[in-house]
């Protein structure tokens, strides 16, 4: 005979796949493990609540590397700091061909190379940037 559990606010949580005391999680799993501890979780290592050292998420793309979490500004070390899937994303260098100091908007480069924080030239064949960047 299988026997019916019920859940209701005064039940006690069991680990057998249902929210028996209606708290919204499943076998009293809301908490989880960092590692790194950078303040997000391992979605692989659930903790029961209250645990020392969980956190309440489990939102950790690495959770062996600190700089790596949602959000995180992004470095120049070839990783995905900032878990949107893409490598050293937003790092805005732009080629400087003339050598004005103004980036060529066209000529977007990879973090370790030498290049200009701005996409400001329209010309960038052209050193006199008086009449020829973008404001």
């Amino acid at each position: 005979m299988t026997r019916m559990l019920r859940s209701t606010r005064n039940a006690i949580e069991i680990r057998d796949g249902a929210d028996n005391n209606c708290d919204g999680n499943i076998d009293g799993i809301n908490a989880f493990a960092d590692p790194d501890g950078d303040g997000f979780g391992d979605v692989n290592l659930p903790l029961a609540c209250g645990t020392p050292g969980s956190v309440g998420n489990s939102n950790d793309c690495n959770d062996g590397d600190a700089t790596q979490y949602p959000g995180a500004p992004e470095l120049c070390d070839a990783l995905d700091n900032d878990c949107d899937g893409t490598v050293d994303d937003g790092l805005g260098l732009f080629a400087d061909s003339d050598g004005d100091g103004y980036g060529d908007p066209l000529q977007p480069l990879a973090c370790n190379v030498v290049g200009v924080a701005n996409d400001l030239d329209c010309d960038d064949t052209d050193a006199n940037p008086s009449s020829r960047t973008r404001m």
